[in-house]
Formats: structure tokens, sequence, C-alpha cells
């Protein structure tokens, strides 16, 4: 890439001003839409051969400004899956962690077992969307074919199939109408059709600023690429936003089961990242009364129980180092929950993802044939609340409940990870009820 004039320097600065002008203007109404609704996540999983596009899409639905470099992606390089998180705006502001597997990972078979584990090592293995690339400007190969057919039989077309999307990139410079055509003559296509079928016709263009362009500061060119490149962009993220009213595709294969046991031990050390928070600590201090009551009724390791199939060691990590002291109701209550063979790891942005992720991790216990005491291991969790407000309604004002069962409710609510308690206390037809004031 030659250095550019002072000359075209000044006009590609003036460009870029009026390129962020056009962006608000498009952005805004978006921004005002998403304030009034609460917040999603979504994880999408960018596959695709070498040179595809995958990372040029990935890097524009994080900045629309993104401008590819000369340098075409080499076999060589992008060896290692990538996982960007990125904000944006929908009809609600919505948080998408995206996780670029490279080509060469696709290339066989045997390499197809190593996306699994990448994704498991990345921290994400549920995914809203699989979307497999392509370039415009290559085509459908009969080696893209050959690799979507290794797709299919690894995951199984079952599994996979209703989150399988296709992308066709490079199409910044693309009209309406020669896009219908793209579509139209692809689906006409005999390679083309050999693996539609798998994508529910489901296509999506994407595109980016031109660099030949940028250099040569084409203004007119740059802006009529820019309202294509957000079009597409902001059409990706609305389909992204969109629920598919189905589970998240788990990208990890089903295990065996003995595969999945660690021992536990009621001498559990949980350690938390936020120093002193009293909500924390109370928390840990329960959890570890709890585990110990478990552990009283159920029979003790063997002395000589391997010490690396022994979970000991639970973290506790709160990436806000906040301690709240009340939850609003839109804040983030998400989690990882992470467990190995000797330890777990609960990562959250706030200390009330920390207590979901405990609760959680509460419930992998189970007791063995041997009545012991074990924990599912090796897996990753990543788990969020769908809505918000999630509460009961106690209504002691036309039925008695004793402090005893209502207690139980408070634990109820707990264990189901609910938020919200509405007491009705008292009414027309009421059991009586009476407090205390101190004289005044």
């Amino acid at each position: 890439m030659s250095h550019s004039s002072p000359s075209i320097q000044l006009k590609q600065q003036n460009i870029k001003e009026e390129l962020k002008d056009q962006f608000n203007q498009f952005e805004k109404p978006r921004r005002q839409l998403a304030s009034t609704n609460p917040p999603i996540k979504r994880s999408i999983l960018l596959l695709g051969p070498t040179k595809s596009g995958k990372t040029t899409l990935a890097n524009v639905l994080k900045d629309p400004f993104y401008i590819p470099p000369y340098a075409k992606v080499g076999s060589s390089e992008n060896q290692s899956p990538t996982v960007t998180s990125i904000e944006c705006y929908t009809s609600t502001h919505i948080t998408v962690n995206i996780v670029e597997i490279p080509g060469a990972m696709l290339n066989n078979e045997q390499n197809m077992t190593q996306i699994d584990e990448a994704c498991t090592k990345l921290g994400v293995t549920q995914f809203n969307r699989v979307c497999v690339c392509a370039s415009f400007e290559s085509g459908i190969l009969e080696t893209d074919i050959e690799l979507f057919e290794r797709l299919i039989k690894h995951f199984g077309e079952e599994r996979i199939k209703p989150y399988l999307s296709f992308i066709l990139t490079r199409c910044e410079s693309k009209d309406e109408e020669s896009r219908a055509n793209i579509t139209e003559d692809s689906n006409k296509d005999y390679k083309f059709s050999r693996v539609m079928h798998w994508f529910d016709r489901r296509i999506h263009f994407t595109g980016a600023l031109n660099p030949v362009d940028w250099d040569r500061a084409n203004e007119g060119a740059i802006l009529d690429q820019f309202k294509s490149v957000c079009k597409d962009r902001r059409r990706f993220l609305e389909f992204i936003e969109r629920n598919p009213g189905i589970e998240s595709f788990n990208i990890q294969s089903p295990k065996e089961r003995s595969s999945l046991i660690s021992s536990f031990r009621s001498n559990l050390s949980i350690n938390s990242t936020l120093g002193k928070c009293e909500i924390i600590e109370q928390a840990i201090e329960n959890y570890r009364n709890k585990f110990q009551s478990i552990m009283l009724n159920h029979d003790p390791l063997p002395d000589n129980t391997d010490e690396q199939k022994v979970l000991a060691v639970l973290n506790l990590e709160v990436i806000s180092e906040i301690c709240e002291s009340y939850p609003t109701i839109h804040g983030d209550e998400s989690y990882n929950l992470t467990i190995e063979q000797t330890n777990g790891t609960i990562k959250a942005k706030t200390i009330w993802g920390v207590l979901n992720g405990l609760v959680t991790f509460s419930q992998l216990l189970f007791i063995t044939d041997r009545n012991q005491v074990a924990i599912n291991a090796s897996i990753v969790i990543e788990d969020e609340p769908r809505f918000p407000h999630r509460g009961i309604l106690l209504d002691t004002d036309r039925r008695f409940l004793t402090v005893t069962v209502i207690k139980q409710h408070l634990d109820m609510m707990a264990y189901n990870k609910f938020n919200v308690l509405h007491w009705r206390l008292a009414g027309d037809q009421y059991w009586t009820y009476r407090h205390y004031l101190c004289d005044i």
C-alpha cells in the first residue's frame, strides 16, 4: 500500500467525517428504540474455507468503518480460532459473541474435532446461529461443497440444520437487482443446490469498504458502498437478534457418563476475587454448610482416591469488582460456569450472576452407585435469565401460611433463580396481621 499524498489524506478525513454523520443518522432511531427494551446476548459461529470473508465479516460487525487490508489471507495465517465480543443496536442493545474458526481446521474430518475443543477453550459452546461463509468473488467451489458435507457429517444434519445460514461475502458493490439475480442463479446452480437445502434458503449478503477506493479517496464509490455495508450489517444483526424459538446449538457432542464425573469433598475451597463483600461471603458460607450437610448423609471417598479426579477449588470471579447492595430489574445476571476435574470457575459481570452460578453448581451434584457425592466435570455452561422479572405471588390475605412455609417458598425461589416476591398481606378478607412499632 502506497503512502497517500496530503491532498488525498485531507479528502479521506472529510469522507470519514461524512461517514460518521451518515452512521449516526442511521443508528439514532435504533439507539432510541433499544433504550426501551431489555438487552440480549447472542453467539454466532463463523465457518468457511480460507479467504471466504469470515474475518472481514467479524470486523465489519464490530466496526462498520472497517477497511480490509490489501493482503489476502493465506493458508498459513489465522490458524487459531478467535472470539470477538461486540456491542451494537437493533431493536435493543445486543451483545454478540463471534467465534471464528480458521478454514485450515475444516480441511478434513480429523481436524473437525478441534472445533469442539477450540470453542470449549474460548468459553463459548452455545450458539444461536451457525454461519457458513463463501466469497462472491470465488463462488461455490467443489472444495466448498466437500467442506459443507464434512460439517453436516460431523455435527449431524438434524442437530445443526435449524441453526445454519449461508453468507455471501464481498457484495458491497452489488445493487438489489444484482443480488436477487445472484440468489436466483445460485438456486439453479447444480453445486449450490446440493447444499442449499441445509440452509433453508437463508442467504445473507455482506461486504466492506473497498481499500482501493479508499486510497484513491473516491468519495462517491465509498459513500455508496457504506450505504450497502450499513444495510447488510443491520439486516444480519436483526437476523441474529430474532429468537429461532429453539434451544441454542450446543457444539459439544454428548459424552459418556464416566467422563463427566469428578469426586467431591465437603472441604471444597471456595474463593472470591471480589475481596470483602457481605453478600458473596454469606453465600459462600451457606453453600459450604449445604455441602457439608449433604456429605454427612453419604459415604466419604476412600483413602486411595486419585486426587487428580477430585474437585478441590471453586473460584468466583466478578468482572465489575462491585459489591452491589440490591439488584436492578435490567441488571446483568449472566454467568459462565466451567468445571474441570480438579477446579471450577464461576465468572460473571455482577455478583448476581455469581449467585446464579452457585445455584447451578450445587445442582450438578449427584449420588453415585457407591453412595458417594460426585459432580459433573469437564463441562462449560453459559447461562442468563430469559426474563428480567421472575417472581411469585404469596397471598396470605386469603390463605394462612406459616412462617416455615413462607421460608420454604423463599428457598424455592433461590433454587429456581427467581428474583421478585410479591407478598399480599392484607385485604377485605384477610388473616389478622399485626406489626409492632416502638413508641415515638
